[in-house]
């Protein structure tokens, strides 16, 4: 078909754009394509084409790989029949393609594209495509209860560059029922009261896959990912999902794989307590998982990607758990956790590992309004229950109040899988109380914060640059007046002081050095006496000084810098009793 095409069909189970393998009509059909696979009927030349469905049931484009009737290519999704067994004896292909237009469909359960395929097995390999739909520079909007955008029940559905929007309760913007492929590349979709993706199954063995590409984004109000099906592959790629119920997953049975690349993922992961469900993600080149709640997976794998754990923002803390039932691999990944630091019993968000951890993981702490307190065991982050291979190093300073924190194994046989926060200096073995000695075990000495060098030395300059004495300003200088040739005396001075200073604190921790300048000039402008014996001067003075220090810890290597720069100006006023 060329041209600008409009196609408005009314009742239920009606058909706007129908490609059936072989079959009869007894259901209201626009057009009818009978495909054995050499034919491929095409809307993609001209103008846009339009397709509006109005009742329930209805499907605006569909490809049919079972014979029979359009009635039963058009059933719901969910509704059992024998195509589910693969009733295509000489494996004929039902293909549509469509480009430049819109799908509209008003009706409870129409969908506007929908592959109805039959199984054909390659070895140990379902293969789906017998049934497949391609819509490129196509918008979808659908009205209904239940009226997905794409649906495909073992067929394949590819969508490219388009606009995707449900609004009716339950539709979602892509179902698979009995396994299927759907493609969603360049595509920005939005279910308004449904989930992103619906993956479910009747019967076994069945295998759905899910590709979101390049730069698409995927919202919903309802989870991203439903889940029940036996095994199903969900791929984004540079691509965005969300959902306003801050949901990601919600596996509700079987096996669930998903592989994030170069993408955002926004919501939490749920899984149900049958030992038969399991979610296996990973996040690899930059993506990121901003969690938002409580969540679980089977795996995890962060590679070059980061996991923002915390619910909250600003200073407030929401203690967010995340927990891995099996195992955990880190490859320059990075955990984004908040903390509200003080002493062992601080809320914190924290990672639940029950398997085993491998590779190496950078850890950022945001500290959540603590003003810091001594730790003795530690503030407890990450729990690890198998093999603790996996190392965890904190990604920048941890710090609040006067003390500095780090990342650390627990320091007991029982707590050394776990990964603490610390503020306390280690011990080595010898400072141990072993051998039931009864000799008091002094505690470890807390980690001081560096600034605390650089804010004394501030103060202490802030305070002191412009302290002076009279033996700074008093006296007069006397010179010959070069015209008169007769000795005169001046009352303008100058005062010029450099100095450097150098202190550690009373732990020895912090070594602050500090130096100094400063420069003042002023002058006395009236001079008198009220008795013979008695003198009084009245002045007016202005000065600069300046202040830079630095401060080292030797415990955790950081250094400090601080610097005060001042200038005044004033008058000045003596008396001299004699």
């Amino acid at each position: 078909m060329q041209g600008k095409n409009t196609i408005v069909i009314t009742g239920d189970y009606s058909i706007g754009l129908l490609s059936q393998t072989s079959g009869n009509l007894n259901t209201d059909t626009i057009i009818r394509v009978n495909s054995d696979g050499s034919v491929t009927p095409s809307f993609s030349d001209g103008d846009d084409t339009f397709i509006v469905t109005a009742g329930n049931h209805a499907v605006g484009v569909l490809a049919c790989a079972s014979p029979g009737s359009a009635r039963a290519c058009v059933s719901s999704l969910d509704e059992e029949s024998t195509t589910d067994t693969g009733s295509n004896e000489n494996n004929a292909i039902a293909k549509l393609d469509m480009a430049k237009g819109e799908i509209t469909t008003h009706g409870t359960e129409s969908y506007a594209a929908y592959a109805n395929g039959t199984v054909v097995k390659a070895g140990d390999t379902l293969d789906y495509t017998n049934a497949s739909v391609t819509l490129t520079d196509v918008d979808i909007t659908t009205h209904g209860d239940n009226a997905h955008a794409i649906a495909a029940r073992q067929g394949t559905v590819s969508f490219n560059q388009g606009e995707i929007y449900t609004t009716g309760p339950d539709a979602a913007t892509a179902k698979i029922y009995n396994g299927g492929t759907v493609t969603l590349k360049n595509t920005s979709a939005v279910a308004h009261q449904g989930s992103g993706i619906v993956l479910e199954s009747s019967i076994n063995g069945q295998e759905a896959t899910v590709d979101i590409l390049s730069g698409s984004s995927l919202g919903s109000a309802n989870e991203i990912l439903y889940h029940k099906n036996e095994t199903s592959n969900v791929t984004i790629t540079d691509s965005e999902v969300s959902s306003a119920a801050d949901v990601f997953i919600n596996n509700i049975k079987g096996h669930l794989t998903v592989d994030a690349t170069n993408s955002k993922i926004t919501g939490s992961a749920n899984i149900s307590t049958d030992v038969n469900t399991h979610t296996y993600l990973s996040l690899s080149d930059n993506s990121t998982w901003d969690i938002k709640a409580d969540s679980t997976v089977s795996n995890l794998t962060v590679d070059n990607s980061t996991v923002y754990i915390s619910r909250a923002d600003g200073r407030d803390v929401e203690p967010t758990r995340l927990t891995i039932t099996e195992n955990y691999v880190g490859n320059n990944g990075v955990l984004h956790l908040r903390t509200e630091l003080g002493d062992d019993n601080s809320a914190t968000d924290k990672v639940v590992i029950n398997g085993n951890t491998s590779g190496t993981t950078r850890v950022k702490v945001t500290n959540a309004g603590g003003s810091g307190a001594y730790t003795l065991n530690g503030i407890e982050i990450i729990s690890v229950e198998g093999e603790s291979n996996g190392e965890f190093i904190k990604d920048s300073r941890i710090f609040a109040g006067a003390y500095e924190y780090s990342l650390t194994r627990g320091n007991t046989e029982a707590t050394n899988k776990n990964w603490y926060l610390t503020n306390f200096q280690a011990t080595s073995g010898g400072e141990t109380n072993s051998g039931g000695s009864s000799a008091p075990t002094v505690a470890p000495t807390p980690v001081l914060r560096l600034e605390a060098g650089s804010y004394v030395a501030n103060l202490a300059a802030a305070n002191t640059l412009f302290v002076m004495r009279l033996n700074d300003r008093a006296g007069e200088m006397r010179y010959i007046d070069p015209v008169t040739e007769q000795e005169r005396s001046s009352r303008l001075w100058l005062r010029q002081i450099g100095g450097h200073n150098a202190w550690r604190d009373s732990n020895g921790q912090l070594r602050t050095t500090s130096h100094r300048y400063v420069s003042q000039l002023g002058a006395d402008l009236l001079t008198g006496g009220f008795t013979d014996s008695d003198s009084w001067r009245l002045g007016v003075m202005a000065g600069y000084a300046r202040d830079y220090n630095s401060t080292h810890s030797s415990v955790s290597d950081y250094r400090s810098k601080g610097s005060v720069r001042g200038y005044c100006a004033g008058l000045y006023a003596t008396w001299f009793a004699r």
